[in-house]
């Protein structure tokens, strides 16, 4: 069966952002962007952005090792890796999509391996960009 190998996919992953609540106007429904608010007491503003990460994405060990390869980097042996609870709901979705359990997340050089299948669940492994092979 043929690897699958995908460069530079895009995906858009979510974040917050707080809001200083002396800047905004009286009339927050008035905003440019949705303002939502967390906690009782004293409300803290935020809104909600996505930013776009391009990815590695590949069914293959040995085409990750490649890549890694590129920037000097080794491959991490599996037991290395932790439970990722928090892996992007966007990232799990693309790569289903995709067929592939290996992500290398490549913004300003790879620092982030991310492993996933829906049986298995998610994992990831913190590249350390100083050490090279």
């Amino acid at each position: 069966m043929a690897e699958r190998i995908f460069d530079d996919v895009p995906v858009m992953i979510p974040g917050l952002r707080f809001i200083d609540s002396d800047v905004l106007d009286e009339e927050p429904w008035k905003e440019l962007v949705p303002v939502y608010y967390l906690g009782k007491d004293k409300p803290t503003p935020y809104t909600i952005f996505c930013q776009e990460f391009k990815y590695f994405m590949t069914d293959s060990r040995r085409a990750l090792e490649e890549e890694l390869d590129r920037y000097g980097l080794k491959m991490p042996d599996f037991s290395e890796f932790r439970p990722n609870p928090a892996l992007a709901h966007s990232v799990r979705i693309k790569m289903a999509e995709l067929n592939v359990c290996w992500a290398l997340a490549k913004k300003a050089g790879p620092k982030l391996i991310n492993y996933y299948t829906e049986e298995e669940g998610a994992y990831f492994f913190t590249l350390n960009t100083k050490e090279s092979r």
